[in-house]
C-alpha cells in the first residue's frame, strides 16, 4: 500500500509538470497530441519515468495514460465504468431499475464491494462521471429522462456523496453526453431532446450547469447517437447525430450556427473517432457504420489524407478504437445485437474481423476498455441493458478473455406461509417457526440433534397468520418478516442465534392481504412484497429501516387469486410476475419493464382451473419450466419454457389425482432430475411423481 501511494504520489507531480508543458506549447498549436509526442516531453520530465515504472511494475504507458479509460465521449447511461476515488482502480456506478439510488461497486483489490447511494429528488435514467476541478474528485451527474432533470453529485471520499446542485434541462431527453462543447478546459452537458433538438448546458464549475438552448432544431422526436467532435480540426466542435432513421454530420459554424456538410447523410447510423490509427503521431478520421463498414482518412501531413476502406460485414453498435493486442496499431472493439467482438488493424490492409469475445442475449448497455490489473494485456468491461451488475472479460494473453460477473445476484422470492423450516441458531440443524393463529406469538422448535426445545417469539403487536425469511443485515442468518393478512399489520424481527427474534421495527400496509411474496421487485438486492387485496395487485418497496412502503399499483382489477409465483423469467435481471385466477386454466405474466412497469400477456392451459403454480427445470434443458395444478380437472400438467418463443402448454404430467391442489418440486430420489410432490387440503392425500425422465412421470401415492 505504501508503495502504491509513492508511486501515485510521484506520478501527480510529473503528470503536473505534463501538463503545464502542454499548456504552453498548445498556444502555439491546436494540433491533438499523439503518444509519441507525450512521451517525448515525458522524457524532459525532472523525475525520470522510465525508473517509476520499473519500481511500479508497470510500462511507461500505463504511466502515462494513467487510469483513464478509452472513450471518446462520455456518455451517460444506466452503467458508467470510472475510478470514482481516485485509487487507481475501475469503479462501476449503475442505477438499479425502479430505485432511488445508485449502486457503487468500489474495486478493492480482488474483488467489488456494494454500497448503495439514495438519490432523494428523482428517479434517475442516466448517470456520468465528472471531474471536480476544485477538489480533485470525480463528481456524478445524473439526468432523468423523463423531464430533463438533473442533479450533481459532489464526492466527499469516505463522507459519500451529497447533492450538490439541481436543475432541469425542461424537456425530456433521448441521449445526454459530457464533452467540452465550448473548448474551456471543463465537462459541458450535449443532449438530444424528444422534442427534435440538440442542446447543450455550459459546466460553470461551482455553479453548476447553466442551459444555454438549442444548437439543432427541427429534428425528429428519435434525434440520439450524438458524436461531437472538431472533425474539420478548425478549433470549434462538430455534431454528428442521427434523426428519422437518417445519420447526419453537421459543421459548427460559431455565430451562424450549424450546417449539413454534404456527404455525410446516410441511411445507415455511424460514428466517428479521431484517434491515430497507424501511431504516426497525427489524428486520423475513422468513420464507422452500422452495417460494418469502415471508412478512414489517414493523415498524410500536409499532403491531405488517404482514405482506406474496410468491410465487416457485422451489425455494429458502439465501437471503441484501441490498441488490443499491443502491437502499437488501433485496433476496433465494437457491440453488436450478440456480443462484443473486435477487428484487427492489419496496416495496409485494413481492419479484419477476429471473433466474438463474448456473446449475450441482451443488447451490450455500455462498455470500456482498460489495463485494469496492469498485466500488460487489455481487459474489457460490460454491462447488459436492463440486466442488473455488470461482466468484466479478463485478458489471459493473446487475446483469451475469461468472463466474470458480479453483482447479478437477485434476492431469493419467498413465498409466505403459515409454517417454514430454517437453522435459526446457526447449528446447521433445520429448526421450525410455526403461526399459531390464536396467539399474539411465534411457536419456536429449536432442533438440537433431532432433540427438539419448544420456545415463544416475543409478543407481537398482532395476532400473526403468515411468515417469511428475509434478510435485514446482510449476515448469514435468516430474520422474519411476519405478517397479518386481515389487518396488513407486519412486523421484522431480527434472529439473535441461540438468543431467539428481536423487534426489529412495525408497520401496517392498512389493506386486507390475500396473496402475499417477498421478492426483489427494483433489483436492489433486498426483498420487497408483492401481494394481493382481492382487487389489485400492488408491490410494496423494503425502504430499510422505514419499512415496507406500498407503490403505484401493478395491476388493478383482478379479484382474487389462486395462485402467484415470481421469477426472473426472461433472464434479463429483474423479477417478473405469474398468476392464476379461479375458474380458467390462464395464466397472466406480467414482465417486469424496470421504469416503464410491467407487460402483460396471457398463456392458456386448457384446464378448468390452476390452482398452484411452481417454477423448476422439469425437462432439464437449463431453463425453468412452469407446472400447475388443477384440482377440478384432478392434474398435474406443465407450459415448457422454450425461451424467447415463451411457454408452450405441453398437457399433464399426471392425472387422476384427486383435487389435488398443492405442488412442490424437488428431487427426492437424489437421481438429478426433478420430481413432484403433490398434495390435497381437500382430502389429505399426498402423492410423490416420479420423474423416470424417458419413460415420463410415475404417480406413487404417499398417504
Amino acid at each position: 500500500m505504501a508503495k502504491k501511494r509513492l508511486i501515485e504520489l510521484k506520478k501527480g507531480k510529473c503528470i503536473s509538470a505534463l501538463l503545464l508543458a502542454l499548456l504552453s506549447l498548445k498556444k502555439a498549436s491546436s494540433t491533438a497530441w499523439s503518444i509519441r509526442t507525450k512521451l517525448q516531453l515525458v522524457s524532459k520530465c525532472l523525475l525520470n519515468f522510465e525508473k517509476l515504472a520499473v519500481f511500479a511494475g508497470i510500462s511507461t504507458l500505463q504511466l502515462v495514460s494513467g487510469i483513464q479509460l478509452n472513450a471518446k465521449d462520455l456518455q451517460l447511461s444506466s452503467t458508467i465504468f470510472t475510478d470514482i476515488d481516485t485509487d487507481g482502480d475501475v469503479d462501476i456506478v449503475e442505477i438499479p431499475a425502479i430505485s432511488n439510488s445508485l449502486f457503487l461497486h468500489r474495486n478493492v483489490g480482488a474483488f467489488y464491494s456494494l454500497e448503495k447511494i439514495p438519490v432523494s429528488s428523482f428517479v434517475p435514467s442516466f448517470v456520468g462521471k465528472i471531474s471536480n476541478t476544485q477538489t480533485g474528485k470525480n463528481d456524478l451527474v445524473l439526468i432523468d429522462k423523463q423531464n430533463g432533470k438533473f442533479s450533481t453529485l459532489q464526492n466527499n471520499g469516505t463522507d459519500g456523496f451529497i447533492v450538490a446542485e439541481s436543475g432541469s434541462l425542461n424537456t425530456p431527453l433521448n441521449e445526454v453526453i459530457l464533452n467540452d462543447f465550448d473548448q474551456d478546459g471543463d465537462q459541458d452537458m450535449v443532449y438530444s431532446s424528444t422534442g427534435g433538438a440538440i442542446g447543450w448546458a455550459k459546466n460553470q464549475g461551482s455553479d453548476g450547469f447553466l442551459p444555454q438552448g438549442n444548437l439543432i432544431g427541427g429534428l425528429s422526436s428519435d434525434v440520439s447517437s450524438i458524436d461531437t467532435i472538431d472533425y474539420q480540426n478548425d478549433g470549434d466542435t462538430d455534431i454528428k447525430f442521427s434523426s428519422g432513421g437518417l445519420a447526419q454530420f453537421h459543421a459548427n459554424n460559431g455565430s451562424d450556427g450549424f450546417s449539413p456538410v454534404a456527404g455525410y447523410t446516410s441511411g445507415n447510423d455511424y460514428s466517428f473517432h479521431q484517434q491515430d490509427i497507424n501511431d504516426d503521431g497525427t489524428p486520423d478520421s475513422t468513420r464507422v457504420s452500422a452495417n460494418g463498414q469502415i471508412s478512414v482518412a489517414k493523415s498524410q501531413g500536409t499532403e491531405g489524407f488517404v482514405t482506406q476502406s474496410s468491410n465487416l460485414q457485422s451489425n455494429i453498435q458502439s465501437s471503441i478504437l484501441h490498441d488490443l493486442d499491443d502491437d502499437s496499431d488501433l485496433d476496433l472493439v465494437y457491440t453488436t445485437p450478440s456480443g462484443i467482438a473486435w477487428a484487427k488493424n492489419e496496416g495496409s490492409d485494413g481492419f479484419i474481423q477476429q471473433g466474438v469475445f463474448h456473446q449475450t442475449s441482451a443488447n451490450v448497455g455500455n462498455f470500456e476498455i482498460k489495463d485494469a490489473d496492469f498485466d500488460g494485456d487489455e481487459d474489457i468491461f460490460f454491462s447488459e441493458s436492463n440486466k442488473l451488475g455488470f461482466g468484466f472479460l479478463k485478458n489471459d494473453g493473446s487475446e483469451n478473455f475469461q468472463l466474470q460477473e458480479f453483482g447479478r445476484e437477485l434476492a431469493n422470492p419467498q413465498t409466505l406461509k403459515s409454517a417454514l423450516g430454517l437453522d435459526i441458531d446457526g447449528d446447521n440443524d433445520l429448526d421450525l417457526v410455526d403461526v399459531p393463529g390464536d396467539s399474539e406469538k411465534l411457536i419456536i422448535q429449536e432442533n438440537s440433534n433431532q432433540d427438539w426445545t419448544q420456545k415463544s417469539s416475543i409478543a407481537l403487536p398482532f395476532v400473526p397468520s403468515s411468515i417469511a425469511p428475509l434478510n435485514l443485515n446482510g449476515d448469514t442468518e435468516d430474520d422474519l418478516f411476519v405478517l397479518d393478512q386481515t389487518t396488513g399489520k407486519y412486523s421484522l424481527l431480527s434472529n439473535n442465534g441461540s438468543d431467539g427474534f428481536v423487534l426489529n421495527s412495525s408497520g401496517n400496509l392498512n389493506a386486507t392481504i390475500q396473496q402475499a411474496i417477498l421478492a426483489d421487485m427494483d433489483a436492489d438486492g433486498d426483498q420487497d412484497l408483492v401481494f394481493s387485496d382481492n382487487t389489485n395487485l400492488v408491490w410494496a418497496k423494503n425502504d430499510g429501516s422505514n419499512g415496507f412502503v406500498p407503490q403505484t399499483t401493478i395491476l388493478s382489477g383482478i379479484g382474487s387469486l389462486d395462485a402467484i409465483e415470481i421469477s426472473d423469467i426472461d433472464d434479463d435481471g429483474d423479477h417478473d410476475i405469474l398468476f392464476s385466477t379461479p375458474g380458467n386454466g390462464l395464466v397472466t405474466i406480467l414482465n417486469n419493464q424496470g421504469s416503464e412497469g410491467f407487460e402483460s400477456e396471457q398463456i392458456n392451459s386448457g384446464a378448468t382451473s390452476i390452482n398452484d403454480l411452481e417454477f423448476a427445470d422439469i425437462d432439464n434443458d437449463g431453463d425453468d419450466d412452469l407446472v400447475y395444478a388443477s384440482s377440478t380437472d384432478s392434474t398435474i400438467g406443465m407450459f415448457t419454457n422454450k425461451g424467447s418463443d415463451g411457454f408452450t402448454p405441453s398437457g399433464a404430467i399426471a392425472t387422476g389425482i384427486t383435487q389435488v391442489d398443492q405442488i412442490k418440486v424437488t428431487d427426492l430420489d437424489l437421481d438429478e432430475d426433478l420430481d413432484i410432490v403433490a398434495a390435497s387440503s381437500q382430502n389429505n392425500d399426498s402423492f410423490w411423481i416420479q420423474n423416470t425422465e424417458t419413460d415420463g412421470f410415475s404417480p406413487q401415492q404417499l398417504g
